[in-house]
């Protein structure tokens, strides 16, 4: 104990410190039903068992309205012995109580074959960037065999392209706009932020079935931070930002993102369509965004190959300083 006072977070020996994070890897209990269904979606974690209790079982799906999460760490160091394991709480108003009921220790097996690398070469980055976008801009290039996207140094995902290394679709940079409340015959309206030209810090977590990016920046007027989460059948964009600032008086502030499609994409989008076909020469990808979303036609927006999402939602208080607003949409490539 002593020896874990003095010792610095991120550094190696003789500690690791692994973050298990609210709503990426763990959750509440009584959401697991959800994620089981997949009305939720969770990053970092699995359902391991959903059941109910007496409370539950009149409700509808009350039998599995209840469950465990299973989180899986590739230990970085596996030639070294794993003598002790610390259970810390970050000690905050609000953290809960973390209920462990089991871990479990595995050996890899490093004799399988490597599923996660296509077996064609990647596609240049000229060939799938758009024209807005420079290789010289690019952070990282991933690819699986069944898709792969680029990752541009200020966060953003200007390409996802398909196995045959077709752009089909790109993430749209945030923005920040702002807008009279009652602008009457004189509509107005400004931009305060944007996500091009910013330089967030980019870190990348990678195991053998996934690669996570963790995006972090601030400016004067939102903090926010990404985290992109990659397998081989699946494509995530977590989202969460910070007001710093309150719109000024009379005028409201919104915050836009989304997906956009490109050919050889086919996106037939439905008004509270969730998840969304999108067409494809391969076959049938999926969209899905947060059914948070959905609930008002004005928090998205579809006009051409753009999806665009509207935050903070119209039924959530307005944006505001440090009121915290998360959002998320998913790719599953065919």
């Amino acid at each position: 104990k002593e020896d874990r006072a003095k010792w610095i977070p991120g550094q190696p020996d003789p500690f690791v410190d692994v973050v298990v994070k609210a709503d990426e890897n763990i959750s509440e209990w009584v959401f697991a039903g959800e994620f089981d269904r997949q009305t939720r979606f969770i990053s970092g974690a699995t359902i391991a068992w959903v059941g109910g209790n007496a409370r539950t079982r009149g409700m509808v799906d009350g039998d599995k309205a209840l469950g465990l999460y299973q989180m899986t760490w590739d230990n970085p160091h596996p030639e070294k012995v794993i003598e002790s394991i610390d259970i810390l709480s970050p000690q905050t108003d609000g953290a809960g109580n973390a209920l462990v009921f089991g871990i479990t220790a595995a050996v890899r097996d490093t004799s399988a074959p490597e599923t996660t690398a296509p077996a064609r070469p990647a596609p240049a980055l000229s060939s799938v960037l758009p024209e807005d976008a420079s290789p010289a801009d690019v952070f990282a290039q991933v690819d699986f065999p069944r898709y792969g996207f680029v990752i541009l140094k200020d966060g953003s995902l200007p390409a996802i392209y398909d196995s045959g290394g077709r752009a089909f679709a790109g993430g749209a940079r945030f923005t920040v706009r702002s807008e009279l409340s009652d602008p009457g015959d004189k509509p107005s309206s400004r931009t305060l932020t944007r996500q091009s030209g910013q330089t967030p810090i980019i870190t990348e977590t990678r195991t053998a079935a996934q690669r996570v990016f963790n995006v972090v920046a601030e400016d004067a007027v939102l903090a926010w931070t990404a985290t992109i989460t990659a397998t081989p059948a699946r494509l995530r964009y977590d989202f969460t930002y910070t007001p710093k600032v309150a719109a000024a008086p009379g005028w409201t502030a919104r915050l836009t993102s989304g997906l956009r499609f490109t050919s050889p994409a086919q996106a037939s989008v439905k008004v509270n369509e969730n998840p969304i076909p999108v067409e494809l020469p391969e076959g049938l990808a999926q969209f899905t965004f947060d059914p948070g979303y959905t609930r008002w036609v004005y928090d998205y927006e579809v006009w051409g190959g753009n999806f665009v999402i509207k935050s903070p939602r119209k039924d959530y208080p307005p944006f505001a300083p440090d009121r915290k607003e998360t959002f998320w949409w998913e790719l599953s490539p065919p």
